[in-house]
C-alpha cells in the first residue's frame, strides 16, 4: 500500500528499524523471563538437594528425584540453552552500543554471565547420562533405591552430585548477576 502523506504513512506502517527494535525487545524480554525461570529452578534444586540430603545417597532424595530425573534434566538443559542464547543476545546488544552507559563493567558482567551459563551447560551435558540411569532404574524397579547400591554407583553419584551443585549454583549466580545488572539506576547518588 502506498501512502501520499508522510504523517499518514508513519501512523500506518512503522519503519523497518522500529519493527526490528520491537522484535529485538520482545526477544530480550522472553530471554529474561526464561533466565528467571532457570534461576528459580536452580534455587528450588539447591533447596531440594539440601532438604533431602542428596549428598549422602539418601533414599528420600532418590525416591523423589528418580521419577523426575529425565524430565528435570531435559527442562534444565533446554532452559540453559535458551538462557545462553539470551546472554549472547544481551552481549551483542550491549556490544553494539559499546557497553554504554556502564562501560567496561557491563562488558565484564556480560562475559561473566556467558561463562556462568557455559559452565552450567557443560555440567548439565556431563550429568545427563547419570540422570537417565536414575530414571530408568526407577522405571525398571520402582523401589531400586532400597537395594544395596554398588560402589561404582556411589562413586558416579558423587561426581553427579558435585556437578549438579556446580550446575545449579552457576545458574543461580547467573540469574543474580543479571538481576543486579538490570536493577534500576540509583538516582539518590547521581551527580
Amino acid at each position: 500500500m502506498r501512502c501520499d502523506a508522510s504523517a499518514d504513512c508513519a501512523r500506518r506502517e512503522p519503519p523497518l528499524t522500529r519493527k526490528a527494535a520491537i522484535d529485538s525487545n520482545a526477544f530480550g524480554v522472553t530471554f529474561l523471563f526464561l533466565q528467571g525461570i532457570l534461576g528459580g529452578l536452580a534455587l528450588m534444586s539447591l533447596y531440594m538437594f539440601f532438604l533431602l540430603d542428596a549428598a549422602n545417597h539418601s533414599e528420600s532424595f532418590l525416591r523423589f528425584y528418580s521419577p523426575l530425573a529425565m524430565t528435570f534434566s531435559r527442562t534444565f538443559f533446554t532452559l540453559l540453552v535458551l538462557s545462553l542464547l539470551g546472554a549472547f543476545d544481551k552481549f551483542n546488544k550491549d556490544w553494539m552500543v559499546n557497553f554504554e552507559p556502564a562501560g567496561p563493567s557491563r562488558c565484564t558482567a556480560d562475559i561473566c554471565l556467558l561463562v556462568l551459563y557455559v559452565i552450567a551447560l557443560v555440567c548439565s551435558v556431563i550429568n545427563t547420562p547419570f540422570d537417565d540411569v536414575m530414571h530408568y532404574s526407577y522405571r525398571r524397579t520402582a523401589d531400586w533405591y532400597t537395594l544395596e547400591l554398588s560402589s561404582d554407583f556411589k562413586s558416579e553419584y558423587s561426581v553427579w552430585y558435585a556437578l549438579s551443585l556446580i550446575k545449579v549454583v552457576t545458574a543461580g549466580l547467573a540469574w543474580a548477576l543479571l538481576a543486579y545488572e538490570l536493577r534500576p539506576p540509583d538516582r539518590l547518588h547521581a551527580d
